[in-house]
């Protein structure tokens, strides 16, 4: 492993470690997350996505990339629940990180080819909320929280990567790390 992908993976270790309580919102770290009732806790927290901050970053983990790109958060706790998606495709999204089905992930790949002639392999893509949040996907995140692990991991992983340009996606996110630099 190349010094960067240590202190990454040293960084979502710090991740797990975390206490949530010291948060004001309610929410849950990966590795305890059951997605569906016939699923197991942890589904989406497998050998390799302990290697990063969250399974986005799974498929766009290029840390020599001059891109980073810093999403709001991976999921809410119930968007899986009323899923109709086989396991079979749940197993592709957890090996890849994402649904590449979902409009909002092919709209994105789209826009970076149009963009910037690149792919989600040639980026690095993070999650600026770590954790599974309550509710679906448009569930709520208190913003003194946001705000906290901006502060304590989005912050750490910009100094490892070093990236020329910062992405943020979201006003939220932007807002969060607005406050941090």
């Amino acid at each position: 492993m190349l010094q960067k992908d240590v202190e990454v993976a040293q960084l979502a270790t710090e991740i797990e470690r975390f206490d949530l309580k010291l948060l004001k919102g309610s929410y849950k770290k990966i590795s305890e997350f059951k997605p569906r009732d016939d699923l197991e806790i942890g589904f989406f927290h497998t050998d390799i996505s302990q290697n990063y901050i969250s399974p986005i970053s799974i498929s766009s983990h290029n840390l020599k990339s001059d891109y980073l790109f810093i999403l709001q958060d991976w999921a809410g706790e119930d968007s899986f629940k009323n899923s109709s998606l086989p396991k079979e495709r749940l197993y592709e999204i957890r090996e890849k990180g994402f649904n590449d089905r979902l409009d909002t992930n092919i709209n994105f790949d789209s826009l970076l080819e149009e963009t910037l002639k690149t792919t989600r392999d040639k980026i690095y893509l993070i999650n600026s909320f770590p954790f599974i949040k309550s509710g679906g996907t448009v569930g709520k995140i208190n913003a003194s929280d946001l705000l906290t692990v901006n502060t304590l991991f989005t912050r750490k992983f910009i100094n490892i990567m070093q990236p020329k340009f910062i992405i943020s996606l979201g006003v939220d996110v932007y807002d969060a790390l607005a406050s941090i630099t």
